[in-house]
């Protein structure tokens, strides 16, 4: 069962990796700083991720008292039921049967509503967690988004890097925003909400847009590269 479920240990394990080659590669680049600050999340994502689902004993230890409760009150009334009383003992009868009985539908709606509170504890959870992982997916986005490959490498954002610099960085971010992706993932495994599965799927579907604009960026560097050998060749 190794490979049908994502390791978060492995995902921290990838992302320690890249940053040391952006380190190694940019190390004057706040690329570097960003993707250690994922480094951070995913440490985290992996505690909280398991947290999620965790099972919440002191609110489950209250459902089982109410259950209990429940139980003794239903046994006291059907032991009730089976005394012979007179006329007036009956009507009296009657009055606490229909006590009991009210007393009763009012603890199995506090058990029904304990158990969903469970449930909406550990979505809220897992929701936020998810808005703290989109956030660095837009910051990682948004130290792609002044290298324009339009300028010819001309532009003060992309100052000093080659063609292969600048592609190599507009990689680092792709794999970085993948990489957020998988993070995202990690919740909807741990955790099969229907609303939380969306929210992680709706993350993954973010990132991948912005990681195909990347990879468009770097389609038009290569095609810069293919049009500067072609006009060199041709001026020889």
């Amino acid at each position: 069962m190794k490979y049908r479920a994502l390791e978060s240990n492995e995902i921290i394990h990838t992302i320690d990796e890249l940053h040391m080659r952006i380190s190694g590669r940019f190390p004057k680049s706040d690329l570097a700083a960003v993707c250690e600050e994922l480094l951070v999340v995913a440490k985290e994502t992996e505690a909280k991720s398991q947290a999620v689902n965790a099972s919440n004993y002191p609110l489950r230890a209250i459902i089982v008292l109410l259950i209990a409760a429940a139980g003794g009150i239903i046994a006291f009334l059907i032991h009730a039921i089976q005394v012979k009383t007179g006329e007036v003992e009956l009507i009296n009868l009657l009055q606490g049967l229909e006590a009991g009985t009210n007393l009763v539908i009012f603890i199995s709606v506090a058990i029904y509503f304990l158990f969903s509170l469970e449930a909406r504890i550990s979505r809220t959870r897992a929701l936020n967690d998810l808005n703290e992982l989109r956030s660095i997916v837009h910051v990682i986005d948004m130290h792609q988004f002044s290298k324009d490959p339009s300028e010819l490498l001309s532009s003060d954002s992309t100052e000093g890097m080659t063609r292969q610099d600048l592609t190599r960085y507009l990689g680092f971010c792709s794999v970085m925003l993948s990489l957020g992706a998988k993070l995202a993932a990690l919740y909807a495994q741990k955790l099969p909400d229907e609303i939380v599965i969306d929210a992680a799927s709706d993350l993954q579907n973010v990132a991948g847009g912005l990681s195909l604009k990347i990879w468009q960026k770097i389609s038009i560097l290569e095609s810069y590269e293919d049009y500067r050998e072609k006009h060199k060749f041709g001026n020889v």
